[in-house]
């Protein structure tokens, strides 16, 4: 009878267990719904952002800024977007893998400036003593507009005050709520693909074209990192929601071994009772 007690206990246990991993994957779905609401708003905005600084640096081919200048490359900020929370499969992993292996790669021949977004993908870097310059918490529980824009001007003094030659951001992109991208986007020097355009030259721009340049490269760099920023957290909801359904799904196929194991004990344990009273009444009879 002990071991039908020990397994009555671990099906209540797993019971439990399943019942929150049910939960959180409910919340999950719902929070990546919203989030693929929030992504798909952020991609078109991003879009035409790029598109229209792209279409005026054409028609402005002699234009110079500081954030277009390309430099030696010597040295180099690597930006990498995890999560503050766990339970969400490979999702930090993945990304700090990959992370580590361009680390790696880069390390001999430049400078290197890790700064990293999000509490787990932190305590990876830290295990692996890989050395982070800087490092933040909670950025993706606010605003992410104001996020975006904090970041932007983070690596734009850097950027500007010689600090490195080059910003990267490494994060995961939004395929399917099941399939997520690694991706490395550089961000500093801008780069546009100059195409022939005239969309613009007829256009009487105030106060002058160059100071609406300027003013749209940084708005492109604050929508290309908002996007990114969207990008990781449907993402993160992906693979919490798919980890989530998982282990409710695993917690499923045990509970199935434990109560047939708890049917066998119990069968064995009716029939050698059934056997006991049957030999204790045939040796009465003698």
């Amino acid at each position: 009878m002990a071991n039908l007690q020990e397994i009555r206990r671990r099906i209540g246990s797993v019971k439990n267990t399943q019942k929150i991993t049910r939960a959180m994957k409910l919340v999950a779905a719902s929070k990546v719904r919203h989030a693929q609401k929030a992504l798909a708003t952020s991609r078109t905005y991003a879009a035409h952002v790029y598109s229209l600084a792209e279409e005026m640096l054409f028609e402005s081919q002699d234009y110079a800024h500081p954030l277009l200048e390309e430099r030696g490359g010597k040295s180099a900020c690597l930006l990498v977007v995890t999560s503050d929370r766990g339970l969400c499969g490979s999702f930090n992993h993945s990304l700090f893998q990959e992370a580590a292996q361009w680390w790696q790669t880069h390390r001999r021949d430049k400078e290197v400036f890790i700064h990293v977004i999000g509490k787990k993908g932190m305590d990876l870097f830290q295990r692996s003593r890989i050395p982070v310059q800087e490092y933040s918490t909670g950025v993706l529980e606010g605003n992410p507009v104001h996020t975006a824009i904090d970041l932007v001007n983070s690596y734009i003094r850097g950027f500007s005050a010689h600090l490195f030659d080059e910003v990267y951001c490494l994060y995961s992109r939004f395929a399917t709520v099941v399939s997520q991208e690694i991706c490395l986007e550089k961000m500093l020097p801008c780069r546009f693909e100059k195409t022939d355009t005239s969309a613009f030259s007829d256009w009487i721009i105030e106060p002058d074209r160059r100071a609406l340049l300027s003013r749209l490269i940084t708005s492109n760099l604050v929508a290309q990192q908002y996007r990114i920023l969207q990008e990781s957290l449907a993402s993160e909801q992906g693979a919490r929601m798919t980890a989530m359904e998982s282990a409710t799904n695993n917690a499923g196929d045990v509970l199935a071994s434990l109560t047939l194991s708890y049917n066998r004990l119990r069968q064995d344990a009716i029939t050698r009772e059934v056997v006991e009273v049957i030999s204790g009444a045939s040796s009465q009879e003698f």
